[in-house]
């Protein structure tokens, strides 16, 4: 049946932009938070708004492959969207620990440093 087909593809695509955009306007609020210590910034805000947008999506597809109810997917991707940069941060850290822990691969004393700091965020 390829109607049914364009139409699961079309409301999933729907589905993406929905937690998409919810993300991306957590990470956006994030930034207007940060204002009053580190300045207005428009790139900063516009970056910050990106790599939540594209966190919450990687959730949102995350979540819906689990089979999560839509309502708890917006409120992770939410939640994914407002830690944004860190989130990717933290979970890139942990890749390089298993990775260098797989292949036996030293991990530098600055990477150990970066990942203890965004522990204790």
């Amino acid at each position: 049946m390829k109607g049914a087909d364009e139409f699961n593809n079309s409301y999933h695509l729907f589905e993406m932009l929905y937690h998409s955009g919810i993300a991306l306007i957590a990470g956006i609020m994030k930034d207007l938070n940060k204002v009053s210590t580190q300045g207005f910034s428009f790139s900063r805000m516009v970056i910050n708004g990106a790599v939540s947008g594209f966190v919450g999506v990687i959730t949102f597809l995350f979540l819906d492959w689990l089979g999560l109810d839509s309502r708890l997917c917006a409120a992770f991707t939410g939640i994914a969207g407002w830690l944004g940069v860190n989130l990717m941060d933290f979970f890139g850290l942990l890749f390089k620990k298993f990775i260098a822990k797989k292949f036996e691969v030293p991990v530098t004393v600055d990477e150990e440093a970066k990942h203890s700091e965004l522990l204790n965020k």
